[in-house]
């Protein structure tokens, strides 16, 4: 079915790193070509056993893509790297409390990006509030980006070019396991390049704000200028940017637009669960 691809060869005698290195692009590029190109006849080998070397396994089924992660994430050793760019069901995130804890506990790396919308979803912003203070690392991010689940940076989980739409039964759902090493390798990267523009997502953090920072703050999102807030707290316009630069630490953005905009999506998502 096209499904596997042969293994890298280490460099022979006489071959260049360059000239290996491009060997390992075209392996990746092949591997990724035979995924794109499944068959839509592939539904009828969701039953099948897929030997445990292939380089690129069809998972069919929710139920089934879940246990085949969980059976990963079991035996996970050093990180698990998420990127989940559709909305969690209250029922998933409760599951994940219970999947995630241990792996925590074991001293498994955890990091998960999400959209910034999600910063406005309750149930969603105390799994993160629960979860940094256990050493998990949340982040979001503005611009689109893939699902992808990845266990210590040597299988993924990526969504198949077939998989079904929201609306659709879930016994429909595809997934591909991914276990060829180029091919991971280039997943990670991605991921990578995702998180480094991501910004960083700790809630139980607010509280490390000083209340000078938390006034700045404010005023900044009512459109006052440093150099203002200086004159009306009665502080020098340096002293102010260096508690900007403080909660810059705190919410782990680089500029003070991403700050003001990371602030903005909080104070919204505290208003919308606030009781009236």
């Amino acid at each position: 079915m096209g499904l596997t691809v042969a293994e890298s060869r280490r460099p022979g005698p006489g071959q260049t790193l360059d000239e290996h290195l491009d060997g390992l692009r075209e392996h990746a590029r092949a591997v990724l070509a035979h995924t794109e190109a499944l068959p839509k006849t592939v539904h009828q080998l969701a039953g099948s056993s897929w030997p445990d070397t292939a380089a690129v396994e069809l998972l069919v089924g929710m139920d089934y893509i879940n246990r085949r992660i969980a059976t990963y994430l079991e035996q996970a050793t050093e990180s698990m790297c998420a990127a989940q760019p559709a909305p969690r069901t209250a029922r998933v995130i409760r599951g994940s409390y219970q999947r995630d804890f241990p792996l925590l506990t074991r001293g498994v790396a955890m990091r998960t990006i999400y959209p910034d919308s999600h910063r406005l979803d309750e149930p969603t912003s105390k799994w993160v509030a629960t979860m940094t203070e256990q050493g998990a690392e949340v982040r979001t991010l503005a611009r689109p980006f893939q699902q992808v689940v990845i266990i210590d940076s040597k299988v993924a989980f990526i969504p198949s070019v077939n998989a079904p739409g929201p609306e659709e039964p879930q016994a429909h759902a595809e997934a591909l396991l991914v276990k060829d090493p180029a091919l991971v390798r280039y997943i990670v990267a991605e991921f990578e390049a995702r998180w480094n523009a991501a910004s960083q997502w700790r809630p139980s953090e607010e509280l490390q704000l000083a209340p000078v920072q938390s006034v700045i703050l404010q005023l900044l999102a009512h459109g006052r200028s440093q150099e203002a807030i200086g004159r009306e707290l009665g502080i020098s316009t340096r002293t102010v940017a260096k508690h900007v630069a403080a909660a810059r630490e705190v919410y782990g953005v680089d500029s003070v637009t991403a700050l003001m905009y990371v602030y903005g999506v909080e104070r919204a998502a505290q208003n919308a669960v606030r009781p009236t």
